[in-house]
């Protein structure tokens, strides 16, 4: 499996999550943003013209049926505190890590200081 996959998988698991804790777990959730820092990700979902294999529709189609485009933006890897569990934290250096715990600081302010989506993605090809 490529990064481009994983990361894509990644995504798809994610909204997972999010159906599973407004639906099983009875929680109060209005709105979801999803974060990511794989621009690939964030081109497959913007995506409109270019046609792929299997592997990549269906996993875009998994996750248009728990979100929409503009529920996903772009997080700097440095501020994605996803990045640092796949580092080689113990558990213990995980749970002492406040970014970990709490998230990057933008996300205690409002909703209009955080990250804007990013508009210059790039190109990406059909495999």
């Amino acid at each position: 499996m490529t990064i481009p996959q994983m990361e894509l998988s990644a995504a798809v698991l994610t909204t997972r999550l999010d159906r599973m804790i407004k639906q099983e777990l009875n929680m109060a959730i209005h709105s979801s943003t999803f974060w990511t820092d794989s621009t690939c990700v964030l081109c497959y979902i913007e995506n409109k013209d270019i046609r792929f294999q299997i592997f990549v529709p269906n996993r875009i189609s998994a996750i248009f049926d728990q979100s929409t485009a503009a529920q996903w933006r772009y997080i700097e890897t440095t501020l994605n505190p996803a990045h640092e569990a796949s580092r080689g934290m113990t558990v213990d250096e995980l749970l002492m890590n406040e970014g970990w715990k709490q998230g990057p600081p933008f996300l205690k302010k409002t909703e209009h200081s955080w990250l804007r989506r990013l508009t210059n993605l790039g190109e990406i090809t059909g495999s």
